[in-house]
């Protein structure tokens, strides 16, 4: 048996007696993105809460560690802050808001 005999596949009968079988129809089920649309509106909103969570540990670390690199710091976090806290609220209060509404 040479390597090209052992790596095809055996031949299969498909017909039992002379006849044909039939396979089954496959049934088409119909999309429904709902449960991939809730996973993602969950890593969406856990993904945006980690960034707020990591947007308020670092500076206290940098504080912590760099002292003379505090009025700086306060300058840049005035600027992402704000802006970060009420992304976060839309995107979770969203999120709640359309799982409620769907009776989840």
């Amino acid at each position: 048996m040479t390597d090209r005999q052992s790596l095809e596949a055996p031949a299969v009968d498909l017909e039992a007696q002379g006849q044909r079988r039939r396979l089954p129809t496959p049934k088409a089920k119909a999309y429904d993105p709902a449960p991939f649309r809730d996973k993602m509106r969950a890593w969406l909103a856990i993904a945006l809460v980690a960034l707020l969570a990591l947007t308020i540990l670092l500076p206290f670390l940098v504080i912590a560690f760099v002292p003379t690199r505090a009025p700086a710091l306060q300058d840049h976090l005035a600027l992402i802050f704000t802006p970060l806290v009420a992304l976060v609220a839309s995107a979770v209060g969203y999120y709640f808001g359309a799982r409620t509404s769907n009776g989840a």
